[in-house]
């Protein structure tokens, strides 16, 4: 029995009746796409860690419960007064990263211009991470 005019289903020969595939364009990305490369300012914490992640495993898990607890120490949840009369307030007080949450929430929440020293705190914060990468 041949196979010339029964074996093929009828989509098979519409799709060969319509001719050859179109080909396949390759685009390259355009000149002024974003890098896709990593940048330096996150290289510097994954060069420091990765090394300590091949050989002890808990260190991820020590990243996070550390990020965790930087989370919890900044009012970012919670307002800064509830803890002004705490024995802990130290600690949120000297945490940098008040500074720069502080920039951005009195604007908000308190419709004023932040505080001179919060402003140069900042600055100095992210000119250190600048320079550290």
């Amino acid at each position: 029995m041949s196979c010339e005019s029964g074996c093929h289903s009828a989509a098979y020969r519409l799709r060969l009746a319509e001719g050859p595939l179109p080909a396949a364009r390759v685009e390259s990305p355009p000149v002024n796409a974003p890098s896709t490369e990593p940048d330096r300012d996150r290289v510097g914490a994954g060069l420091l860690l990765a090394p300590l992640a091949v050989f002890f495993i808990d260190v991820v898990e020590l990243v996070m419960v550390t990020l965790t607890l930087f989370f919890y120490m900044t009012p970012i949840i919670y307002p800064k007064s509830i803890v002004e009369e705490q024995s802990f307030y130290w600690v949120i007080h000297y945490n940098p990263i008040r500074s720069i949450l502080e920039i951005f929430r009195d604007p908000i929440h308190l419709s004023k211009i932040p505080p001179l020293s919060h402003l140069s705190l900042s600055v100095a914060i992210a000119i250190g991470f600048f320079l550290l990468g």
